[in-house]
């Protein structure tokens, strides 16, 4: 078995190449919360709407909390739910997080990049790793303590690619779905995050779960909750049809 077996199957049991290649966007609704959050200044459980364009690294907000956002690498917008305009423009959002450490608080342009380069490449796996500029490997297989088997791929990212951290560790159960992701933030110098995944289920042909718990581990204690992810429905929407998403 090597990495491009795996990767190859991982495609296949999502629907394969060409349906990824079919799909102009995929629409997520869910509920984001957890002490990481609450210690940025986002206390609470927060509801979220957002379209996901995959042709282009660009993730509308329809709905985070009360403000409404658009995310592209270089650029980030806020506004108010009844408008249609944003009341402010980020340029550069990633120079926004220059000198952040694991408590300093955020702002919404922080909050909505960070989430929204997330789940850009959330979505995108595992069709991204066929992407220019991305090294894989299959580490060797994690055995569990109830016997289930997990291959591990590492993955270094290109620079341009927006994601958590260069280096990652992805583990994928038998049935090819993504169980546990290892990575740190690096915009924020966090320590390694332990992101396990469970409640799979499919919309159009792709496998997606739709619980995420997000766990730190620093300084030997294990599984600190961060930040827990919910999902209420995914609505994927391709070529041609009518519907879907919007912009600010």
């Amino acid at each position: 078995m090597s990495q491009f077996e795996l990767i190859e199957r991982l495609i296949e049991a999502n629907g394969g190449q060409k349906y990824w290649e079919s799909i102009q966007s995929i629409a997520v609704d869910f509920y984001f919360s957890g002490p990481a959050l609450e210690g940025r200044g986002f206390p609470g459980i927060h509801e979220v709407s957002l379209t996901i364009d995959t042709k282009q690294s660009k993730v509308v907000f329809h709905k985070f909390g009360n403000i409404r956002g658009v995310y592209t690498p270089s650029r980030t917008e806020v506004g108010p739910l009844d408008s249609q305009e944003p009341l402010s423009i980020r340029d550069n959002p990633r120079d926004g997080f220059r000198g952040y450490s694991q408590t300093t608080p955020w702002d919404e342009h922080n909050l909505i990049y960070f989430v929204g380069y997330a789940f850009q490449y959330y979505l995108a796996m595992p069709f991204c790793f066929r992407m220019p500029g991305f090294k894989t490997r299959e580490l060797e297989t994690h055995e569990r303590p109830n016997g289930e088997r997990w291959r591990v791929l590492n993955v270094e990212f290109p620079d341009d690619f927006i994601t958590h951290s260069k280096s990652q560790n992805l583990f994928f159960d038998q049935g090819y779905r993504l169980r546990r992701m290892e990575y740190n933030v690096e915009i924020i110098n966090s320590p390694s995050a332990a992101h396990l995944c469970f409640d799979h289920k499919s919309f159009g042909k792709l496998i997606v779960p739709t619980f995420r718990y997000v766990g730190m581990r620093d300084a030997g204690v294990s599984h600190m909750c961060a930040f827990v992810i919910q999902m209420k429905d995914v609505q994927v929407k391709l070529k041609g049809e009518i519907g879907g998403g919007s912009t600010l």
